[in-house]
């Protein structure tokens, strides 16, 4: 999928004129077909919309908003995650079009009880929506998983704050669901050859 940079962005909105009445730009880099449908839907049907501008990560969106600030009688938005702000208490970037989502992801958007119950109906073996219901048991999932999803934040913000290096891990041996091994090191700092690099272990 192509990414524009936040320089190109305005030129690559520019192209895209004569098939949209507005412009949006997105904090993404591959889910371009998902997106079209969330706008279009959004959208009334009296507005025209193809198809939206990916410009990478939130950092590449916020750059070319702010470089898009004049009053030209353009329609353009641009689009943000959340990530951690409501969490640390950030507030949005003050600058024009930019809009910044209400939950970490747009993906969490998506992810509501009304569209797994659906994607049941549709996919899995059941009669209707009722039965889907019956054997999802959705409000459950929640809070049966509830430790291992508030834990899974806790490392993640800890990423977020001190810009640690992380990947996930299934030692042999140990239990089947996966560990979180974080290099505490900042990104930036390289250290010597005799230093060594600590391993933080997430328990499940």
């Amino acid at each position: 999928m192509i990414r524009y940079s936040a320089r190109a962005a305005r030129a690559a909105g520019y192209l895209k004129r004569a098939r949209n009445d507005v412009e949006i730009y997105v904090e993404d880099a591959a889910g371009q077909k998902m997106w079209n449908r969330i706008i279009r839907c959004l959208l009334p049907p009296t507005v025209r919309f193809d198809s939206v501008t990916m410009l990478g990560g939130r950092d590449a969106v916020e750059g070319a908003c702010r470089l898009d600030q004049q009053k030209d009688g353009r329609r353009r938005l641009y689009i943000v995650d959340a990530d951690l702000d409501f969490l640390l208490g950030r507030r949005a970037k003050s600058l024009r079009h930019l809009y910044r989502l209400r939950a970490c992801t747009v993906e969490n958007l998506l992810a509501n009880v009304r569209v797994v119950e659906q994607l049941a109906l549709d996919l899995g073996n059941f009669s209707n929506l009722a039965h889907a219901r019956i054997a999802l048991d959705y409000p459950n999932i929640v809070t049966r998983h509830e430790r291992h999803l508030r834990a899974l934040t806790a490392v993640y913000a800890v990423m977020q704050l001190s810009r640690v290096l992380m990947f996930w891990a299934r030692p042999r041996g140990w239990a089947s669901s996966s560990y979180c091994i974080a290099l505490v090191r900042p990104m930036n700092f390289r250290p010597r050859r005799s230093t060594k690099q600590s391993l933080a272990w997430s328990d499940r």
